[in-house]
């Protein structure tokens, strides 16, 4: 009966050298683990600039089709498409060459995520270097997606 009882208490619980296997392990893991997981929200980041960078190229053809088909002309002369003309839009948008002049103007096009802020008058996004630049001139307007910083 005494082997019984002793047999027992040697098999209830772990081993000192099973937990530090185990510990070991998981460091092994969460090392590999850890990079992927940053690697991941940094795509996720980036996918979130590219698909800002596509709403607001649509936003802009949205903006230059309402202008043209309201007559208003496409010159270098600074106008504006009113909400009152354009009920979709949130407010009104100053236009430059026939296309938002500022990147505010497409703020009162699309809908955007709280966490988007406005940096300057051209760039938009998540950041300083993950964001979004626009400008107008000339008859043609550009979007870049800035991502080295996201």
């Amino acid at each position: 009966m005494q082997q019984a009882n002793k047999r027992e208490r040697e098999k209830s619980g772990f081993t000192l050298i099973e937990i530090i296997a185990v510990l070991i392990i998981l460091g092994i893991l969460a090392a590999v683990a850890t990079p992927k997981f940053m690697n991941m929200q940094r795509e996720a980041r980036i996918a979130k600039i590219k698909q800002l960078a596509q709403t607001a190229r649509s936003a802009v053809e949205l903006v230059s089709a309402k202008r043209e088909l309201l007559g208003i002309p496409k010159d270098g002369v600074p106008r504006k498409l009113l909400k009152s003309q354009v009920p979709e839009l949130k407010g009104d948008v100053n236009l430059m060459y026939g296309y938002p002049q500022w990147i505010h103007d497409l703020l009162n096009v699309i809908d955007v995520d709280e966490n988007y802020k406005l940096y300057r008058d051209w760039f938009f996004g998540l950041g300083d270097s993950c964001c979004i630049e626009y400008f107008t001139g000339d008859g043609h307007y550009t979007i870049r997606e800035w991502t080295n910083g996201c």
